[in-house]
């Protein structure tokens, strides 16, 4: 379960980052979020075809701070905009109401601005942008999102690229930057920096999501390292109960172990029967560990019985995610450890005298 728990919270997080920002962003080294962002030319982008096998999906977008402005109350907000290349399918859960959207005249605000705005699927969202001359638009809300990070859900809107490209009085060929998603997300930072020197003029900056959001990826790390703290304690308990168990065992079987020594019997071939017989106790406890810990990782995936408070942990119930072969992993390193570890114990076995042994009541 701890493992479960573990790497769904680590996939939920990361998906939910990478819908928002791609897995890695190239942008003009001299471009800020504010009121003289660079455009930069797609063509520009890169030097070389980008024909690398771990590029999944290109997509080019342009960003714009607003104000939406309701019951006198102002809200900064910043609008994304996206090419036609976007992911949506990395997005796509987190969509609760209505669709992505397809026009310049659309846009995808967040649940938590939809609720604090008063807006549903279909109404209009009057937006003023700060630039000479100021400008106003109003875009019909075509769908609603909830991811459930705050500090994004409050400020991030989405819609077409050319909506930002309009108040920019760009053409259809400048973006502010590219986001690539790749095929291997958890080696994002080791691609852009392969990236930087082969595919981008130096006018250009590449960094990975996890380079842009150091705190979050963070703290992800911190959670892996409790994870590794909880399976360590529970081996270590694993393995001092079966070294007591086998010891027991052993004190248990002394004449036994002094008949067979008599009879000629190594010392390999009774530790073997004691080996076998705590492998057979290890499979028990394992099955019955697997059957309730999968079960119960199982009902909360199905369920969602355990909830947590969104604003703190990101979402609004504890994750789960079963990957069968990291499960048999965790089973046969459980077992070969165990096993190993007992051989120690096991030598116990060599100082049994047969004819001392044969006199223990």
């Amino acid at each position: 379960m701890a493992v479960v728990i573990s790497q769904g919270y680590d996939t939920s997080i990361r998906k939910k980052i990478f819908g928002f920002w791609g897995h890695i962003q190239i942008m003009d080294a001299g471009s800020r979020l504010g009121l003289d962002v660079e455009a930069i030319h797609m063509d520009s982008i890169f030097l070389q075809p980008t024909n690398q096998a771990w590029i999944n999906n290109i997509s080019y977008f342009a960003l714009k701070p607003g104000l939406i402005k309701e019951d006198g109350e102002l809200y900064g907000v910043v609008v994304k905009g996206v090419s036609d290349e976007y992911s949506w399918s990395e997005f796509s859960d987190f969509i609760t109401e209505g669709n992505a959207p397809k026009s310049r005249k659309e846009i995808l605000v967040s649940a938590l601005l939809s609720k604090r705005l008063g807006l549903a699927v279909g109404d209009k969202v009057e937006m003023h942008f700060i630039q000479q001359p100021m400008r106003a638009r109003a875009p019909i809300v075509s769908g609603i999102y909830s991811t459930n990070m705050v500090e994004l859900d409050e400020q991030i809107l989405f819609t077409t690229i050319d909506f930002v490209q309009g108040l920019n009085g760009w053409n259809e060929q400048e973006v502010e930057g590219a986001e690539l998603f790749v095929t291997h997300p958890e080696q994002s930072t080791l691609f852009a920096q392969s990236l930087q020197p082969e595919f981008i003029d130096y006018d250009k900056v590449v960094t990975s999501i996890e380079d842009s959001n150091p705190d979050i990826f963070d703290w992800l790390g911190f959670l892996k390292t409790n994870q590794c703290l909880v399976l360590l304690l529970m081996g270590v308990v694993a393995i001092v109960n079966m070294i007591s168990m086998l010891l027991v065992l052993i004190l248990e079987r002394a004449k036994m172990i002094g008949v067979l020594k008599a009879l000629g019997a190594e010392y390999g071939l009774i530790r073997n029967i004691f080996l076998r017989k705590a492998a057979q106790i290890i499979g028990v406890g394992l099955l019955i560990g697997n059957v309730f810990g999968l079960g119960l990782s199982l009902l909360q995936a199905r369920f969602k019985l355990i909830s947590l408070d969104p604003e703190a942990y990101f979402l609004s119930h504890v994750p789960v995610q079963i990957t069968i072969p990291t499960i048999l992993l965790l089973n046969l390193a459980t077992i070969l450890i165990i096993l190993v570890s007992l051989y120690l114990p096991s030598l116990f076995i060599k100082k049994i005298n047969p004819i001392d042994a044969l006199r223990f009541e």
